[in-house]
């Protein structure tokens, strides 16, 4: 998912696994389970700063397959006021079940209002609200005949020869301590 933020270019990479090694990947439901994930759910929770502006699609299960774009004919931003700045994100913990570091995933919410943050936390339900959100995704994605994974590349810091997708099972969050992604600051991204 692609989003712009106060000038700078943010995305969130998802893994995505087909239910059946036979199925042909159904881009159409998966852009519009992400889309809807966006609509539906998480743009109530971020700032009107952050907009989504489209949906990059890239399978992994054939090498050279090419990418597919969903460009939003119009941009949707987020409803809730001014964003905290661009580096600060709640991070959403991706449990699969399976202990170890190729097995967790971690989502960082971008756009977080800045009037839900008091001393480096964000407050009330939000963190819950978020998790909710990212529950709700693993859902609708299972209706669509895929999962939401974790994939991991790496192995004991060495490249694997092929990647591994284990499916998530809950999202969660660890505490509610807002974190920094140096590299979403204006100037320092893509």
């Amino acid at each position: 998912m692609r989003y712009t933020l106060a000038g700078q270019k943010v995305e969130n990479v998802f893994g995505v696994r087909k239910l059946t090694s036979e199925a042909l990947w159904d881009t159409a439901s998966i852009f519009t389970t992400f889309r809807n994930f966006w609509i539906d759910h998480l743009k109530a929770q971020v700032s009107s700063g952050l907009v989504l502006t489209e949906i990059a699609f890239q399978p992994l299960d054939t090498e050279g397959t090419p990418g597919l774009l969903d460009t939003l004919v119009t941009p949707i931003p987020g409803t809730s006021g001014a964003s905290s700045a661009n580096n600060v994100a709640f991070v959403v913990t991706l449990r699969t079940g399976q202990t170890g570091r190729s097995y967790r995933g971690r989502s960082f919410v971008p756009g977080i209002p800045r009037d839900s943050v008091t001393d480096s936390r964000l407050q009330g339900t939000a963190p819950a609200d978020i998790v909710a959100c990212y529950n709700a995704l693993i859902g609708d994605l299972i209706e669509t005949g895929a999962h939401l994974a974790v994939i991991s590349k790496f192995h004991n810091k060495l490249p694997r020869v092929t990647g591994v997708a284990t499916d998530v099972t809950v999202a969660t969050f660890v505490d509610n301590v807002v974190d920094s992604q140096r590299r979403r600051l204006p100037g320092r991204g893509k």
